[in-house]
């Protein structure tokens, strides 16, 4: 055996080796990312001493599930925030659909001057902070009368997801082979058919990341919601925040001692 023989052979030990290194860090990585999540779960599910105890508990033996039914369940405002965030989160995802899809396929398949003009400025846009938009957006809503309502709030967070839907979804439609919506077109579809029947199932992943970006993006915004005028008594009241952090009175908070500390003098 030669020495040109052996060289593959400890060429792919060596890649095999490496390849070991770099997934055993990869693991470690998303443990120290992972951690904090699992203990902050671990924690929700733990009895208010067992949060204290030392030394801790790894594993909450038995579980509960007391802090959710007194902090979340048993609280009306936590369950209409959580039902007006759903509603307002849906409705983004499926407005922000609605548009980007089409918006997208024309920008993919249309030849028209300017593309390169149009996906800069959607570009642009993602670039401007949300709390630059709160106040214009009230002034036009105020003249309009939604503000305080689901479609305002909709329409406020599609104005931040509809460029980034459109700015994923275009390649998707770019890497549809034209000659096959030419193909569905000589068998008699009509643009809006290809675009429905073969357009669509080929971009589904790209549709999933926009929708799941959309959802997240809307659940988790909190300018919008509380730019509206305080309404929050009334029952129609869509403010994704059902209340403020400072002002919860005593009744709603968590206490943070530890019981040794509430049972010294």
């Amino acid at each position: 055996m030669t020495a040109a023989d052996t060289t593959p052979a400890t060429g792919s030990r060596r890649d095999r080796r490496a390849r070991r290194w770099l997934a055993t860090a990869g693991v470690l990585a998303a443990a120290v990312y992972l951690v904090p999540v699992y203990w902050m779960v671990v924690t929700s599910l733990k009895t208010g001493d067992a949060v204290f105890r030392v030394p801790p508990d790894l594993v909450p033996l038995p579980p509960t599930v007391e802090s959710y039914a007194r902090a979340v369940f048993a609280d009306p405002d936590i369950a209409r925030g959580l039902a007006n965030s759903a509603v307002i989160a849906v409705g983004t995802t499926l407005v922000t659909l609605l548009i980007a899809l089409p918006a997208a396929y024309g920008l993919a398949k249309f030849k028209v001057r300017g593309i390169g003009a149009v996906m800069m400025l959607m570009l642009i846009v993602q670039m401007v902070p949300s709390v630059n938009l709160a106040l214009p957006m009230f002034v036009l809503f105020s003249g309009a009368g939604l503000v305080d309502s689901y479609a305002g709030l909709i329409i406020a967070n599609c104005a931040l997801a509809v460029p980034l839907a459109v700015t994923i979804l275009r390649p998707y439609f770019l890497s549809v082979p034209e000659e096959v919506v030419e193909a569905a077109k000589m068998d008699g579809c009509s643009e809006l058919a290809s675009f429905v029947r073969i357009a669509l199932p080929v971009s589904v992943p790209g549709i999933v990341t926009v929708a799941v970006v959309s959802f997240l993006g809307a659940w988790g915004e909190f300018v919008f919601g509380l730019s509206s005028p305080p309404a929050r008594a009334s029952s129609r009241s869509p403010s994704s925040s059902p209340r403020s952090p400072t002002s919860s009175g005593s009744a709603g908070t968590t206490s943070w001692r530890s019981p040794r500390s509430s049972r010294s003098p």
